[in-house]
């Protein structure tokens, strides 16, 4: 009943580094979800809408340090959300079952099996979005156009069009599905094909794995149901968790299977996938090396698991691969438009819903107290975290320490001197420690 939907912003002008910190994710509206169902996304956004159409087209006049008096203009960049809501606020059809599911072409359930290629498909453009739109109006009848059901509300906003919106949400699509299937499959048939190896020895080992390591302890993912067939693992698990458990489940079990095992050498391939596509920057040789590998991996995955009666088929998540170096070229790295840093948003409005006791007005009271903490941070300056925070430490004389030579010449300090050795630090939100990997701080 208390169901809440959730709009933000970003200013892209900034380092992905600052708008990582959830102070800098700002709040646009809150809304109850039967409500955006009942009267649709425009009554929700209108006043964002009516402000952008303003500051696009007459902008502002601020002061700025090291520029003086400057008129800005803002605009609307990309819109990013998790899949079915980001179609319902295009105006595309909520449903991946049915053909044309794509927003950035017009595929087919049936080519996305054999097609792994973006050339292979015909790409949306603003001329046949305007055409289907036009169908439609003309055609009270017709449910859908190639997918569209109604013209975008966004296109309100000058310069932004749902058609050239080159932003795909590697958190749902890849942490919270493609893995998900990938790793069943791959369980599954390494169950199916060694003796000695079941979901619940694998589990057994992500445990015994996780109680030696120092990192993404907070990460560690629940133990795994058994598998009756390829197609999910179970339970389900947060973005977070399933991607730790790609990362570790090869160190886990890598010593139970045979290197040359095809199951096994595809899923070494899913993890060089998904960690070139979560690289923060790309060179023009890693995207046509992306291309290839991740044509590559679609044809591993029918070779392998579609081919049966029983097979699995490639979801649409999987098609959306195809459009990921596009959508580098366009918008730069995946890693700066995923949802990661709003379900860290999300996270401020759960506490706060949990111990305001209100169940009147829940968004009301949600929307002021964010407010007073915005004005908290704003008071404060904590919102750039340039501020270098220390954890453990403990304090040595400098000629105890194996780079003694180097402290001495590096600071200009003497052996004899006292230094103080920090076990963690944390700099705008990611967290430094020995042998830690950084990448989820």
């Amino acid at each position: 009943m208390c169901n809440v939907g959730v709009f933000y912003f970003i200013v892209k002008n900034l380092p992905n580094i600052v708008n990582s910190c959830y102070s800098n994710v700002h709040l646009i509206s809150l809304c109850y979800a039967p409500d955006l169902k009942t009267y649709g996304h425009e009554a929700v956004v209108s006043k964002f809408l009516s402000e952008m159409k303003q500051l696009s087209v007459n902008g502002f006049t601020g002061n700025f340090p090291g520029l003086g008096s400057q008129k800005t203009y803002i605009s609307l960049l990309q819109v990013t959300c998790d899949n079915l809501a980001l179609r319902g606020l295009l105006g595309y059809i909520e449903s991946f079952s049915a053909d044309y599911f794509c927003s950035i072409c017009y595929a087919k359930q049936a080519e996305i099996q054999c097609k792994f290629y973006e050339n292979e498909y015909e790409l949306r453009s603003v001329s046949k979005h305007s055409e289907d739109v036009a169908q439609i109006a003309s055609n009270q009848a017709l449910t859908h156009s190639h997918g569209i059901k109604s013209d975008c509300i966004l296109h309100q906003i000058p310069g932004f069009h749902a058609t050239q919106n080159f932003s795909l949400d590697i958190m749902h699509i890849v942490l919270e599905g493609i893995i998900s299937v990938e790793l069943s499959c791959v369980l599954y048939h390494l169950c199916r094909t060694y003796r000695g190896l079941s979901m619940s020895g694998i589990s057994t080992h992500i445990r015994t794995l996780w109680s030696v390591i120092n990192v993404d302890k907070c990460n560690k993912p629940p133990d795994l149901n058994p598998l009756e067939k390829p197609g999910r693992l179970y339970p389900s698990m947060k973005a977070v968790q399933s991607w730790a458990l790609l990362r570790y489940l090869p160190l886990a079990i890598g010593d139970l299977v045979v290197s040359s095992d095809p199951h096994w050498q595809f899923l070494l391939h899913l993890s060089e996938l998904v960690d070139i596509v979560f690289c923060p920057v790309f060179t023009s040789g890693m995207i046509d090396y992306l291309w290839e590998l991740i044509a590559d991996h679609l044809a591993m995955f029918c070779q392998l698991y579609g081919g049966s009666e029983n097979g699995v088929r490639l979801k649409p998540k999987h098609h959306l691969l195809v459009h990921l170096p596009t959508v580098i070229q366009k918008s730069g790295p995946l890693a700066g438009m995923n949802c990661l840093r709003y379900e860290l948003k999300n996270s401020f409005f759960k506490r706060r819903a949990h111990i305001m006791c209100n169940f009147t007005n829940v968004c009301h009271t949600l929307a002021y107290r964010h407010q007073q903490y915005i004005l908290f941070v704003k008071l404060s300056n904590s919102s750039m975290h340039s501020v270098v925070v220390v954890g453990r430490s403990s304090c040595s004389v400098v000629g105890d320490c194996e780079c003694a030579d180097v402290l001495c010449l590096y600071f200009s300090i003497e052996k004899t001197d006292d230094v103080c050795i920090a076990k963690r630090a944390s700099f705008s939100g990611i967290l430094d420690r020995p042998a830690c990997d950084n990448r989820h701080g």
